[in-house]
């Protein structure tokens, strides 16, 4: 099946994903605020099922993770841990998650929408967050991917981190399965990267300059995700 989707997942704390890292989606893209008020904690249990139910990723999905949204891209719907379930602490900030979806347009350059919004080549951004433990979906990339909390107190509550990984369900469940991962990352030590490359036997993209890709332009990953939407 064709790419029909392309779903970024913001690292926890990420902030607005348009004034955040790998800015330039957003020159390309719509903003569509579905879901807003998320914690910087980023629980699985509140994006999981907001990703099955409200976006509906499948086979024609492709899910960019960061940090903990590679997580989030990991891991499924039916296989939620005991990560906290609440949602409204007092200091929580929201943030948006981008959406990419074919749409039919004028021409293929950018036109203008309504107020605020903008195609370009047949792609539009919606929201989301998570998962391929137990669904479906064409793809995932995972960018400064990890396997376990680090002993941090969010990324323990988030319930990412409760139980082991599946990698064989989640390679059955997935067509392609892409890795950027850098060994100069000052988050994650490049053992954790390294055992999501050999759990999930991924086309690993290993880089020793890129620290957590936290950069506004990542020209690779934009080159990997044209080539996936055209050669499907």
């Amino acid at each position: 099946m064709p790419v029909m989707r392309v779903v970024v997942v913001p690292g926890n704390g990420a902030g607005d994903v348009q004034q955040s890292n790998w800015n330039e989606f957003s020159d390309v893209l719509i903003v569509v605020d579905l879901l807003n008020g998320l914690t910087v904690v980023a629980r699985e249990s509140i994006w999981l099922p907001f990703m099955e139910k409200e976006l509906k990723c499948d086979e024609e999905t492709l899910i960019i993770g960061h940090s903990s949204g590679a997580a989030a891209a990991m891991r499924g719907d039916g296989d939620r841990g005991s990560g906290d379930n609440g949602g409204g602490d007092g200091g929580d900030e929201g943030y948006k998650v981008v959406v990419m979806e074919k749409k039919e347009v004028e021409d293929e350059k950018v036109v203008e929408k309504k107020e605020g919004e903008k195609v370009m080549e047949g792609l539009m951004i919606e929201e989301e967050k998570w998962y391929s433990e137990t669904h479906k979906v064409f793809g995932i990339i995972l960018v400064g991917a990890y396997v376990s909390d680090l002993g941090d107190e969010n990324e323990r509550a988030s319930g990412y981190f409760s139980r082991p990984w599946d990698w064989q369900r989640i390679r059955a469940n997935v067509k392609h399965i892409i890795q950027f991962g850098s060994t100069d990352d000052p988050f994650l030590p490049w053992e954790e990267q390294q055992q999501v490359a050999d759990g999930l036997e991924v086309e690993l993209h290993k880089y020793t300059d890129r620290g957590h890709f936290q950069n506004s332009r990542f020209p690779e990953l934009l080159s990997t995700v044209q080539k996936l939407i055209t050669t499907g």
